[in-house]
């Protein structure tokens, strides 16, 4: 009898909340809907939670082989290249071929100077324009002024593969052969009595933007004798300290170990931190979604690997001692691109 009774009860109960939905269906799709951001508003917390705990462990390492006398470079070195926006309170270290257009021009969106009708040729005037050189900056003024302090890098052997790559073999125009390809050439190459002319030059690389499936030929990205190699180009870096903003050791051009930036982005999975670090700034939701700035990635380690592989041993330890200082503070290696070399043999 007690069991009928409970029975009878249930019944009861279950049609009363039939009634109360069939008669208030918004009410329940709004409690879903309230659900479903609470659990969005969640997981965007968590992922933030893991974004903030991966940058907090690259900021201590760079601090731990700052500790270990890995770099001394004066943050007075790294002025002429900052970026510093008190309004934002941001400070940012642009490194070429690491993103740093990209970033510039969302800096330069968040202050309402970047518009859609502006191209990537306008960077140079309107970065000048915003964006004074820091005279009177010190260390000290970092805490108080610029509560974000960023830049992003990358695998320093990458970012040569792709400067040589844009700036030397597929390049559409002269300047940097003009800059520093000729001199690589008469450093490294015997030219014999036939030097590069600039109209070879042009036409060779017409005929490579004509083209852009064409065969590549390891060692010589056009035809002889338009260069530089690849080796003549890693020859010119290694011998030089720091002479172009392009292939320029990242603890010497950003300082990090006189300026405590507490944002250390990656190259090798922009597109979300790129994101988060941007959610972190509140910016607002167009920023950094220009139809243009296309990440197509880092290349391939294949591609990469093909390009290392011209390089003997002597001149890969070479260049792994001028990039050391970035590998320690950044937590790098250049074992794998060690292994690319022709005549690498397994320790």
């Amino acid at each position: 009898m007690r069991q009928k009774h409970w029975l009878l009860l249930l019944i009861f109960f279950l049609g009363v909340c039939l009634l109360f939905v069939s008669r208030n269906p918004g009410h329940f799709s709004k409690l879903d809907s309230e659900m479903e951001r609470a659990l969005l508003e969640t997981r965007e917390l968590s992922e933030m939670g893991v974004f903030l705990a991966s940058q907090k462990r690259r900021v201590l390492r760079v601090r731990e082989a700052c500790a270990q006398g890995v770099s001394k470079v004066s943050y007075k070195l790294a002025l002429y290249n900052l970026i510093a926006d008190k309004e934002q309170s941001i400070l940012f270290c642009p490194i070429f071929k690491s993103a740093s257009t990209s970033w510039l021009i969302a800096l330069l969106e968040m202050r309402g100077e970047w518009t859609p009708q502006n191209t990537p040729d306008d960077l140079n005037a309107i970065r000048k324009r915003v964006y004074k050189i820091l005279m009177g900056f010190t260390p000290s003024d970092q805490d108080i002024f610029y509560q974000n302090r960023f830049l992003v890098v990358r695998h320093p052997f990458e970012r040569l593969v792709s400067c040589y790559r844009d700036k030397f073999e597929n390049a559409n125009k002269p300047y940097y052969h003009e800059l520093h390809g000729k001199r690589m050439m008469r450093m490294y190459r015997d030219l014999g009595d036939n030097p590069v002319s600039r109209t070879e030059v042009n036409n060779l690389m017409a005929r490579a933007d004509a083209d852009p499936d064409r065969e590549r030929v390891l060692g010589n990205p056009f035809a002889n004798p338009v260069g530089p190699t690849f080796t003549e180009f890693i020859k010119y870096v290694v011998s030089k300290h720091s002479d172009d903003e392009h292939w320029t050791p990242y603890h010497h051009q950003c300082a990090p170990c006189s300026i405590d930036y507490n944002f250390i982005l990656k190259f090798e999975n922009l597109n979300k931190e790129n994101a988060q670090f941007l959610q972190r700034l509140n910016a607002g939701a167009d920023v950094g979604q220009r139809k243009d700035n296309i990440f197509s990635g880092p290349p391939t380690a294949e591609v990469a690997c093909s390009y290392f592989s011209q390089l003997d041993t002597a001149l890969l330890y070479q260049l792994t001692k001028k990039y050391e200082p970035d590998f320690k503070l950044f937590g790098y290696t250049p074992n794998e691109y060690l292994k690319c070399s022709d005549e690498y043999i397994q320790p």
